[in-house]
């Protein structure tokens, strides 16, 4: 929660707007159930969505402020998301194209500094301790820096993923090249085909991947190319294909957490009757709220709060952005970030895999500019009144 709801703090606002904004989102979130009940699931979502965040924030406030501290820090942290979440590679994506977006916007002031002659560096400066900390300080010097870990920030999380994991191949004495990766082209085949749970999701296909001792290429590619074939002679059965999928991943409040709770639930009941997630799960199942929160009759009002949450949600950030296009305001960084972190998400699971679980992180993107679009909507309802209530008055 922390760096989520900072997000918007680095905007120019008052005290109040700045923490009414975040308590507000804070109390929403609490509200969202359905977060809660997923962390039980060991999974890399939640730590991976907090990493980004939080690298999110850095990274505005290094380019506010100027601070290559906060840059490094945000270089960190997104490598954190990476490493415990592949898929945060989408938002470090977002990340980069904001970046490079902002280095274009400030060319003009960048080349102003770069092209004053005084702090003129030279080689023979950098002998002498005092010449190398002025010339450090010097502001050639951090817009230099600023502009070059643009490259940091994109391919350090690339390169750590895969030098841990052959670090830790190495370590436990395994040839990386006898262990093969389950290709992307797998979970594509996975996300163009039907599944009995919806269009999209898991299947057959899915199956052979995690079941065969070696990967079938010519069989996801069969798979991808008769699909697409498809696709092209049925263009109906395409666009109703791709509505059914949209609808199965965002028109889903609770993001599966019930159902993965109930896997995890009957699993560890199954394997060990005697390990602390078994007492967890007995004691919530003791507990007559919390049980029928799970299939009970709170279940029914659990999915009414999270479908109001999302759709919520969804209508004013949507109306927020539409309004900023209307207005001809330009985007601030954080909000460029957000608009691109959902878009990203968004194109991405109409090719990949499909689980509600999965659009967590994109969905969350939008809760603060569904606020900032619920505070324009109420402003004008409020406005509204005053001027009635003055037309009356007269």
């Amino acid at each position: 929660l922390f760096p989520y709801t900072t997000l918007f703090r680095s905007e120019k606002k008052t005290k109040e707007e700045k923490y009414g904004y975040t308590s507000l989102i804070t109390a929403v979130l609490f509200l969202n159930i359905p977060l809660i009940i997923l962390l039980v699931n060991v999974y890399g979502d939640m730590p991976g969505i907090f990493y980004s965040f939080l690298g999110t924030i850095l990274l505005i406030k290094g380019l506010e402020k100027k601070k290559i501290i906060y840059i490094l820090l945000a270089i960190a942290s997104i490598t954190m998301a990476v490493l415990v979440r592949k898929n945060s590679l989408i938002i470090l994506i977002a990340l980069v194209i904001m970046y490079l977006l902002n280095i274009i916007k400030n060319m003009g002031n960048t080349y102003d500094i770069l092209k004053i002659k005084k702090d003129k560096i030279l080689i023979k400066d950098l002998v002498k301790i005092d010449n190398l900390k002025n010339i450090i300080a010097s502001e050639k010097v951090k817009e230099i820096a600023i502009i070059g870990l643009i490259i940091p920030l994109f391919f350090v999380p690339l390169i750590s993923h895969k030098a841990i994991a052959n670090h830790y191949l190495k370590s436990r004495n395994i040839n990386s090249e006898m262990v093969e990766q389950v290709p992307a082209k797998v979970f594509f085949a996975i996300g163009i085909s039907n599944s009995p749970r919806a269009e999209g999701w898991f299947n057959d296909v899915g199956s052979k991947a995690m079941t065969d001792t070696k990967v079938d290429h010519e069989y996801f590619d069969r798979v991808i190319k008769e699909r697409i074939e498809y696709f092209i002679n049925n263009k109906k059965e395409f666009l109703k294909f791709y509505f059914k999928k949209t609808a199965s991943i965002w028109a889903e409040p609770t993001y599966n957490a019930i159902f993965y709770a109930t896997i995890d639930e009957n699993r560890h009941n199954e394997i060990d009757k005697n390990d602390l997630w078994t007492a967890y799960f007995k004691l919530l199942r003791e507990n007559k709220v919390t049980s029928s929160l799970y299939d009970g009759e709170y279940n029914k009002y659990m999915n009414l709060n999270s479908r109001i949450i999302q759709f919520t949600v969804l209508i004013f950030s949507f109306g927020y952005i539409i309004y900023k296009i209307k207005n001809r305001e330009k985007l601030t960084n954080a909000e460029m970030v957000l608009v691109l972190i959902f878009l990203g998400g968004y194109a991405f699971h109409l090719f990949w895999e499909a689980k509600s679980r999965y659009i967590i992180g994109y969905h969350l993107a939008l809760f603060p500019l569904a606020f900032m679009g619920l505070t324009i909507f109420s402003n004008y309802i409020l406005e509204f009144i005053e001027k009635r209530k003055c037309i009356t008055t007269k």
